[in-house]
């Protein structure tokens, strides 16, 4: 049974359900190094280590009481078959001596807001990390491609490997149709649900949309946004006074949802809007096509994985995204049509049940 260590936000949503699946499918056993100060609540870890204490002033890993505690206990730490990093930081490059006396195997998972969203720095430090690794690790396949271009020493380290999506298992579980899923979201049967962007941040490019919306008053719709993490006040409220300017239905969803009610919203919608500036395969957008939505994706995003599979979607550039969306929703019955594989094909690309047997194979080889 191999012994694994977790580096990084180990309480991320993301990592607890990764950690959970491990569980479910396997008998190998996972322990966590906290190195951000995040509440601890139930998790799925068979041992936290955690250098923080309550009181604010020991609440960062930049304070140096807390950077020897965590060193301390570092020391104290039995050897681990594997070390793996999650949500590059630079503080790792730090860590690392200490951590690599106690990890058979070092490897790193990067995210795609580690490499396309950081500093020339920030990359730089990544750069110097990646070079004492063993392993690189990445959930898309356009990122693998990149990460080579980028850093081509490190061509023989870089892996595919793909994470799942719990909503896609709720989907599976609890399907319903998209008139059932309109009605729980207090939304008309007969509306077009167009959900554009899935965080608050700037980079989803909502205002592109939003100044276009009245150039669609004689269809019947409704406009979704969600925006419940990744942005700030100041661009919400933007984007608040620029919808108050024109006459039409739309939502906010300004809170957290629950898988249960993320299920809902994804089987809810009809057209998704997806022209942010980088993407590095969402689940989101794995999720909306699995419940046969229709994805209008900015053509600079490339999702090799989908396009390898024959996954159907539309290519928009910021020029022809108006009038693309007009020949979709003229059209809709037609496109609606050439979907109808679409979830078969995702299950297959991002759902746990196909992708975590991938995972355990890799821990298990080393």
């Amino acid at each position: 049974m191999n012994r694994i260590l977790f580096v990084g936000p180990v309480t991320h949503h993301h990592l607890l359900r990764f950690t959970t699946n491990l569980f479910r499918y396997s008998d190998l056993l996972v322990d966590a190094l906290l190195v951000n100060y995040l509440k601890i609540s139930d998790s799925p870890y068979n041992k936290i280590f955690n250098p923080f204490c309550n009181r604010r002033f020991f609440k960062s890993v930049k304070n140096p009481i807390v950077f020897f505690r965590l060193v301390f206990i570092i020391f104290k730490m039995n050897k681990y078959d594997v070390i793996q990093f999650h949500f590059f930081s630079k503080m790792y490059l730090l860590l690392l001596p200490f951590l690599v006396s106690k990890g058979r195997f070092i490897s790193i998972f990067i995210w795609g807001s580690d490499f396309y969203r950081n500093s020339f720095l920030s990359k730089f430090v990544l750069k110097c990390f990646i070079y004492f690794v063993d392993e690189v690790i990445c959930d898309s396949e356009l990122m693998c491609s990149d990460l080579k271009k980028f850093y081509p020493p490190i061509q023989c380290k870089i892996k595919y490997l793909s994470f799942g999506s719990d909503v896609l298992d709720i989907m599976k579980k609890y399907p319903i149709t998209r008139l059932e899923a309109k009605n729980k979201l207090s939304i008309r049967k007969d509306d077009i649900v167009i959900v554009v962007g899935y965080n608050l941040s700037q980079r989803q490019n909502h205002l592109d949309v939003i100044k276009n919306i009245s150039k669609f008053e004689r269809f019947n719709l409704c406009w979704v946004f969600p925006i419940s993490y990744g942005g700030c006040e100041e661009y919400k409220k933007r984007m608040i006074e620029e919808l108050a300017k024109i006459n039409c239905n739309y939502k906010l969803i300004d809170r957290f949802l629950s898988d249960e009610e993320m299920s809902i919203l994804r089987y809810a919608s009809d057209i998704f809007i997806h022209i942010q500036d980088s993407d590095a395969f969402s689940s989101s957008i794995t999720e909306s096509l699995y419940a046969r939505t229709i994805l209008l994706n900015g053509e600079w995003i490339k999702y090799n994985e989908l396009d390898n599979n024959n996954v159907y979607y539309v290519n928009v550039t910021k020029n022809n995204l108006i009038s693309k969306l007009e020949f979709v929703l003229l059209n809709f019955d037609a496109e609606y049509g050439k979907t109808i594989d679409n979830p078969s094909k995702v299950w297959a690309l991002k759902s746990w049940e196909c992708n975590i047997k991938y995972w355990i194979d890799n821990y298990n080889r080393i």
